[in-house]
């Protein structure tokens, strides 16, 4: 068994290696949300922009 504050360590730890996680995953799937919808709307020959709008917002949440 540990002291107090080894334990209290080893959970920020914990903790911080989530937060990283989650952070890094919400970032790198925005940023290829935002990325397919540019392809698809100005490289591939445009896409309806109404249905584009629709998907990026339910993407969001």
């Amino acid at each position: 068994m540990g002291t107090q504050e080894e334990k209290m360590l080893l959970v920020v730890t914990k903790m911080f290696k989530w937060l990283f996680f989650s952070n890094r995953l919400i970032i790198t799937i925005g940023f290829s949300i935002y990325h397919i919808g540019y392809f698809i709307e100005h490289l591939a020959g445009g896409a309806n922009i109404n249905s584009l709008n629709v998907i990026y917002n339910l993407l969001i949440f």
